[in-house]
């Protein structure tokens, strides 16, 4: 644990039996044996048992369905002495939407839970007897043996890419994957969701996308309630789909688009002026900034050197975002666009482990066959729709996303209005056929501000359409000519 690095570990956990002195300038409460301690910018809550006894802590943003937040001392409704108070406490997690991470102590059990998709993120040691926020908290790492085999496989820092099954680049720190708790006692993580079939159960999609854009509706006013808030503008559907939710708390709420120096970030940009101009928002274009060396080395540092792709080089120019405001993201809104799935993917095709690492790029090393194979060994269901959809949230959210958000220094907090298990599962309820066609997005603003649909999804306008089409024929021209010469030859 470097104590130079402290200070800019914004929004991090330490949870272990052992008090640190290190972190002595952050926030402490003790528990019976376990020891919280976290940044000042982390909220933490105490939870306490209907009769008063407090059973742990809930950190990070949590709203429930209704749009309200968690009262300083969370008080659960039901008996915490019980056989079954952690599926009563499940139950309760499940109704809460944001990006949080909860400890259950009590005298049946200890426990560790993620929100759905594990964006508060999280690692374990059982040999530190400690469960934290980034690799680098765990006390005495640098005592630790890092997995050579794993880091050159992957190959980070020097390209992108992200750690998968819930592997580190240390033996013996792992990292929890969401619909998983950790047993603190055996150290163990048990899988606690799905329960039931996840796939095309709504008969009515319709109501269905009324309950989710009330969800995000919700949760995005409860987080305006608690700070003003930022939020990207892009020409795609997720973004758009958050603006279409935004409409009662437009004043708590500033827009931004990031200049990033790509042509789909011109067209963000183009998109982002006009839908402000039309709709009156607070919007601003964030310039790009080449981060230096050490920026990226600190961005590594805090994420645990898990992740590193465009998001890591964006950390100078993420420092720009106001400290005062919250960040909500457009992240998760892909779950009800079968966004993994391929035009020709069916339930009942088969995935092996060397097919998932193939279909999404993992190098097929044997570590990373083991764990994949192992991984889908532990799946409640056959169905390659569902798998692909569970690899998304786990895998994809849970080992790239999660992590990613304790990179960036500029925002007071950042969050996924589309994080909540309510949402999630009203999402993979939707039809098949109603995913794979992507009707969420257009349905969903429909009902809430139809209006922004006047604007197409991620299509390039004006001048942009130009260039585009333009550099479309460069490619077919210089493709002719190549295949000319190999004529000629």
């Amino acid at each position: 644990m470097d104590v130079n690095r402290l200070p800019n570990m914004v929004g991090q956990f330490l949870l272990a039996r052992a008090e640190s002195p290190q972190l002595a300038a952050w926030r402490k409460q003790q528990q019976g044996q376990w020891i919280l301690h976290w940044h000042p910018n982390l909220d933490v809550r105490e939870i306490r048992s209907q009769a008063g006894a407090q059973v742990g802590w809930i950190m990070g943003l949590a709203v429930d369905s209704e749009g309200r937040s968690l009262p300083p001392v969370w008080q659960l409704p039901f008996d915490c002495d019980g056989v079954d108070a952690g599926t009563h406490f499940e139950s309760e997690l499940n109704q809460l939407g944001g990006r949080f991470a909860a400890v259950f102590l009590t005298p049946q059990s200890q426990r560790f839970y993620l929100d759905a998709t594990g964006s508060l993120a999280a690692v374990h040691c059982e040999d530190r007897q400690a469960i934290a926020s980034s690799c680098n908290l765990i006390p005495q790492i640098e005592d630790l043996e890092r997995n050579q085999e794993l880091i050159r496989a992957i190959g980070i820092p020097s390209r992108d890419g992200y750690i998968p099954f819930g592997l580190t680049p240390w033996f013996r720190v792992s990292r929890l994957l969401p619909n998983h708790f950790l047993d603190l006692v055996t150290w163990t993580a048990v899988r606690h969701w799905p329960k039931n079939d996840l796939s095309g159960a709504s008969e009515h999609p319709e109501k269905t996308v009324e309950q989710i854009a009330a969800l995000i509706e919700a949760f995005i006013a409860g987080a305006a309630k608690q700070a003003p808030l930022q939020i990207p503008l892009t020409a795609g559907y997720d973004s758009r789909m958050l603006l279409a939710c935004c409409r009662v708390s437009l004043s708590r709420i500033r827009f931004y688009t990031t200049a990033i120096p790509d042509p789909s970030a011109r067209t963000d940009c183009a998109y982002g002026r006009r839908m402000a101009r039309k709709f009156g928002l607070e919007y601003s274009v964030m310039s790009w900034r080449d981060p230096s060396d050490e920026e990226v080395e600190g961005w590594l540092y805090r994420t645990g050197y898990s992740v590193v792709d465009r998001i890591t080089r964006s950390v100078k120019t993420d420092q720009q975002c106001d400290p005062e405001r919250i960040t909500l993201l457009g992240l998760g809104g892909e779950v009800g666009r079968g966004y993994l799935w391929r035009p020709d993917d069916r339930q009942d095709h088969p995935l092996a482990a060397h097919d998932l690492l193939q279909r999404f790029n993992f190098p097929a090393v044997d570590l990373l066959v083991r764990e994949a194979s192992d991984w889908l060994d532990t799946l409640p269901t056959e169905n390659l729709l569902e798998r692909l959809d569970l690899f998304y949230l786990e895998q994809r959210l849970g080992c790239w996303a999660g992590p990613s958000m304790y990179g960036p220094p500029g925002s007071r907090f950042v969050a996924y209005p589309f994080n909540s298990r309510q949402i999630y599962e009203l999402m993979l309820s939707l039809p098949v056929e109603y995913r794979r066609q992507q009707r969420l997005p257009a349905d969903l603003i429909r009902c809430r501000w139809p209006e922004l649909l006047e604007f197409p999804f991620n299509e390039p306008v004006g001048l942009l359409r130009l260039q585009r089409n333009a550099r479309h024929f460069l490619a077919i021209a210089r493709k002719a000519v190549r295949n000319s010469l190999r004529l000629a030859e």
